[in-house]
């Protein structure tokens, strides 16, 4: 940085601001001049020795020159007001005389040796240089120099005056006037001639300007426009992407319940190309596949919905989820991190574990090149939630009976992810009551000690399995009361002798099959319910206060197949009101009232322990769950039970296609498919594809579903399931008779030769008929009271010994139907038997449609066509269902007379 030379003087120092204010910012440095002379009178100027100032590198500042030092601002510049600060030059003899030590040097040297006539000489000849001894040797050419001779001379007289302030250039300029008079006009000559051309020039420039403004002015003017009209587009364009944007986030919400978020964006943008698909996208892909492998390829090939996904990015992804036996350590991960996004509550789990046979085939693990089998069967631990709707398997091992090590273990590896495991559930294997043993589990001391949290875990025999156990002893040996009562299968055989003589039955879904149960049979859950049954327990009722059951203790048989259906309802309920049962805690104290009873009635029973046992945990577990927890006051009771087990077990051998025993390699591989394809949902979202029931029950929800989706229940017509045919109705119509043939004849004509009046009195209905009767004509009254009140009225629930089975069985609604529904109902009974006989049913089309038209040409009062039609329909489908249980009746027989002849 440079810095003045002047003695003092600070400008170019950090401090110069300071010292000179504001002035430091426009402070500019001058180089000495290369002329002797000058340059020595700047050297006087600073103030210093000589020798201290090198005038190659040193400079003096601005603040020591006058304004009239500076070569004047040319015209231009003064007529457009521009004043560049740092452009302007000194003139080539200025010299410092602000702020300096030594200016009387200065103004002595020219007092001293400038004269008039030198002043003279030196305007005439046009030089730069006014003292006499710099003349003869720096002459300067003023063309050469480009020196204006008239700002210099004539213009301002500023150089002398500035120096001394005295009359030296007064003097000097009068004697120049006195002697050349004409070389002042010749240069006013000159420099108005300039002058007026430098007008010119600038009025030409200026119109120049002024145009070129003018021009600009229009084009800003335009551009304006132009702008305006782009920022309207802009405003339209953002407003168009706001709605379309708001569509999106619409359709999006819409949509969500349907799609994932890369379907929805498929939808949007059906061009574009998916680079990666989501888990979720990739799990709905695997549920779907494994349910049926044709259908995935169908709706991929057709793009009926925006499912993409490749069979290979299926497989690359299913290949990375191990399921090698043991602990499921990958699930157990991902329920780990999906545990973050739950509440404690949604945490309680439950454990269930069971066995199930394997085939004895010996396989081969292509992937892990293993040999795998011979083996019995495979042990399965599934997780569920005990509030919250989730299962997921954990652990599965073959040949590997459940241990109290092992259950330790799989306990502790659970804890870990996350979950708190309050309740163990399993049925009564061999094995199993080992562990129970092992355990010390008896009905006063129901619980273990959790290894982790050290809070008590409930053990829970499987109700289901109970209810098979209990069934098969009341079928087998039947159940010892105090006072020498017998209670066993006499008295359901005694029932089924009465209800055979008529097509309408009180309790329609018990039949001999559910008394001579045999083999495979006993696991079934569903006949054993029916045994133990409300309706059944009414029937047995209602039959005994007739006077039709008069022995084998009908009314101890009633009450008990009442209890274990009670007792059953209520640790069995998966909503907090199922079916008029509510969930155990929602009403306590009439809940525990059941269990007490149950308790104290089958104490000598056979499968006692078990059951006191699982009174107990119920009871305790809701106890702590009370105490731990906050806000759960009832338990869903299914979800302590094995159901999810047995579902389990059932999907996989669907899988094979299959109801043999499957390969190890094939419950491998099996299980893959389910955890990733029916579980694997879950983990991902808080969606979940499984429902706790049976294979059956499965596939009438998935079918449900799909019609639902597709909104098509409602094209089919109400009559829909009478399109069903079933082969095996003609042979089995053609062994109990009834009119199997087609028949042309009209329906008119039909009736030609009866007296449908008459063979109503000849006809006469049993008690029991009657009752049914009045019963189905109630069930299909109230789905049109509201519409048609007259039909009927309400019906309250009465246990005495005159009251109806309709009264008897109402909990809340049931309706008896009038007068005129119940002569229609007898007219359509007389008018059903003609047209199908008496033990078959007409095989020719719009049978629905000819007996109700049959019987509305028989009737007078004003009962609607809609219900007749659905009373004609319901009348049809109780045919229906007693041919094809007489079918199952018969196989039945035939099958045990085979076995019988074997044995023989």
């Amino acid at each position: 940085m440079s810095w003045c030379a002047v003695k003092d003087c600070n400008s170019g120092r950090k401090h110069r601001a300071n010292l000179y204010g504001n002035e430091g910012s426009d402070v500019r440095f001058f180089r000495f001049p290369k002329t002797s002379y000058y340059c020595d009178k700047w050297i006087d100027s600073c103030g210093k020795n000589r020798n201290g100032i090198n005038t190659n590198n040193a400079r003096i500042c601005s603040l020591h020159f006058d304004e009239n030092a500076y070569i004047p601002k040319p015209l231009v510049e003064t007529m457009l007001g521009i004043s560049p600060r740092h452009k302007r030059k000194l003139k080539f003899d200025a010299l410092p005389t602000l702020k300096v030590w030594n200016t009387s040097s200065c103004i002595d040297y020219v007092e001293k040796n400038t004269t008039e006539t030198e002043t003279t000489n030196l305007v005439d000849a046009g030089l730069e240089q006014i003292h006499q001894e710099p003349l003869n040797n720096e002459l300067v050419n003023l063309e050469e120099s480009g020196v204006d001779l008239f700002n210099m001379s004539f213009q301002n007289d500023h150089y002398c005056t500035t120096i001394n302030g005295s009359n030296i250039s007064t003097s000097s300029k009068s004697t120049i006037d006195a002697q050349h008079p004409s070389i002042e006009d010749s240069w006013n000559l000159k420099k108005n001639k300039d002058d007026a051309q430098e007008i010119s020039r600038l009025q030409n420039l200026l119109n120049d300007k002024m145009v070129e403004n003018k021009s600009l002015k229009e084009e800003i003017t335009r551009l304006k426009n132009i702008i305006a009209i782009q920022e309207g587009k802009l405003l339209t364009a953002n407003d168009q992407k706001r709605q379309e944007h708001l569509f999106e986030i619409h359709f999006r919400e819409k949509l969500s319940e349907m799609f994932s978020p890369t379907q929805i964006d498929l939808i949007l943008n059906p061009k574009e190309k998916v680079f990666r698909w989501s888990n979720e996208d990739i799990a709905a892909a695997i549920s779907l596949r494994s349910v049926s492998s044709k259908a995935y390829f169908y709706l991929r090939e057709k793009k009926i919905i925006p499912c993409q996904v490749s069979l290979s990015t299926l497989r690359k992804w299913a290949a990375t989820f191990s399921v090698e036996k043991g602990m499921l350590t990958d699930v157990l991960a991902l329920m780990k991190e999906k545990g973050k996004s739950m509440s404690r509550n949604d945490k309680i789990t439950v454990l269930s574990f069971d066995e199930t046979y394997i085939s004895h085939k010996i396989s081969y693990d292509k992937k892990n090149e293993q040999i795998l089998g011979p083996y019995k069967c495979v042990q399965t631990v599934m997780a569920r939630g005990l509030t919250c709707s989730w299962k997921q398997p954990v652990f599965y091992d073959f040949q590997c009976p459940m241990t109290k090590d092992l259950l330790y273990n799989i306990i502790s590896e659970i804890h870990n992810s996350g979950f708190e495991v309050v309740a163990l559930v399993s049925d009564m294997g061999p094995t199993n009551i080992g562990l129970w043993k092992n355990l010390d589990i008896t009905p006063s001391s129901s619980w273990f000690i959790n290894p982790v949290s050290r809070k008590r875990v409930h053990v829970f025999a499987d109700v289901p399995h109970l209810l098979k156990l209990a069934r098969n002893h009341f079928i087998d040996k039947g159940f010892d009361f105090p006072e020498n009562v017998y209670v066993g299968k006499n008295v359901l055989e005694e029932y089924l002798k009465i209800s055979k003589k008529s097509e309408f039955e009180l309790a329609y879904r018990f039949s001999e099959k559910h008394i001579n149960v045999t083999g495979t049979l006993r696991q079934n859950v569903k006949l054993a319910t029916q045994v133990f049954s409300n309706r059944l327990a009414e029937a047995l009722k209602y039959c005994g206060k007739k006077n039709m059951l008069t022995m084998y203790n009908w009314k101890e048989a009633s009450e008990l197949i009442k209890l274990f259906n009670d007792w059953f309802d209520l640790l069995n309920t998966q909503l907090p009101i199922d079916k008029f049962t509510k969930s155990y805690g929602m009403d306590e104290d009439s809940q525990n009232e059941l269990l007490k009873k149950m308790d104290s009635t089958i104490e000598n029973m056979k499968v006692h322990g078990r059951i006191l046992v699982t009174n107990a945990s119920l009871r305790n577990l809701l106890i702590d769950i009370k105490n731990n927890y906050n806000d759960i006051y009832y338990i869903m009771t299914r979800r302590v039970n094995s159901d999810v087990l047995e579902n389990l077990y059932s999907y996989l051998k669907g899988m094979v296609g299959s109801n043999t025993h499957m390969t190890p390699i094939e419950f491998k591989y099996c299980l893959r498919w389910y955890l990733l394809g029916k579980h694997s949902n879950m983990v991902f979202t808080n969606n979940h594809n499984t429902q706790d029931t049976d294979e059956s029950c499965l596939v009438n929800c998935l079918s449900g579903i799909i019609f639902n989706d597709a909104e098509v229940i409602e094209c089919f017509p109400t009559d829909v399931q009478a399109d069903i045919t079933d082969d095996a109705l003609t042979s089995v119509m053609s062994d109990l008779g009834g009119n199997t043939e087609d028949t042309e004849e009209s329906n008119s004509e039909l009736l030609d030769n009866y007296d449908i009046h008459s063979l109503m009195e000849v006809h006469e209905m049993s008690e029991i008929e009657k009752e049914c009767i009045e019963y189905i004509i109630g069930s299909v009254v109230k789905k049109f009271i509201s519409k048609y009140p007259y039909l009927g009225e309400k019906v309250y629930h009465c246990n005495e010994n005159n009251s109806s089975w309709t009264e008897q069985m109402t909990k809340v609604n049931l309706i008896r139907p009038s007068s005129d529904v119940t002569y229609v109902a007898n007219v359509i009974e007389t008018i059903f038997n003609i047209f199908h006989g008496n033990n078959g049913l007409n095989k020719s089309p719009g049978i629905i449609k000819k007996v109700t038209d049959l019987v509305l040409k028989e009737i007078n009062n004003e009962i609607p066509v809609e219900v007749i039609n659905c009373l004609v329909r319901t009348r049809t489908f109780i045919r229906l269902n007693n041919l094809n249980k007489a079918i199952a009746n018969k196989i039945f027989d035939v099958k045990r007379t085979n076995v019988k002849k074997f044995i023989c």
